[in-house]
């Protein structure tokens, strides 16, 4: 039993990207400034920042769901949830729809017991775990197909 399906995910790379040249990059040249004495630490600094944006560039830039080994496993970049087909009690396939980039990305609702990892919008699989209060919501364009091989 195998599957694989994957997709770029740039959307949040850019909001990364924004949020964190203009944001701490422009506050740390304010704070450390561009004068001799301070120009090794604030390069120092600037280096640090760009690997913390390698690291969220890379957890980020791609979505995937595969299933192999007797489990599934999904989520983005290295940042990944496996949980084991045996464990699978119930699949619904839900909507997902939102207004704006903010909803993409791994999140969680905790009152509703929900934890999303959305891609895009449109046709999502919803899991019901056996031994987990929460309930796992992924974002795929194939829905059906992946409910199939999950039976």
């Amino acid at each position: 039993m195998e599957y694989e399906e994957e997709r770029p995910f740039y959307r949040v790379f850019l909001v990364i990207y924004l949020v964190f040249i203009t944001g701490i990059m422009g506050i740390s040249a304010m704070v450390i400034g561009l004068n001799g004495e301070n120009s090794l630490l604030y390069y120092l600094l600037i280096t640090f920042e760009w690997l913390v944006i390698m690291f969220f560039v890379m957890s980020y830039w791609k979505y995937s769901i595969e299933i192999s080994g007797g489990d599934i496993i999904f989520g983005f970049g290295f940042m990944k949830k496996k949980i084991p087909l045996k464990d699978i009690v119930k699949t619904d396939i839900v909507n997902i729809s939102s207004k704006g980039h903010y909803n993409y990305g791994m999140f969680s609702k905790p009152k509703e017991k929900l934890k999303i990892y959305a891609a895009f919008n449109g046709p999502a699989l919803q899991l019901t775990v056996k031994n987990s209060i929460f309930r796992y919501i992924i974002s795929t364009e194939h829905p059906n197909q992946l409910r199939d091989v999950l039976k």
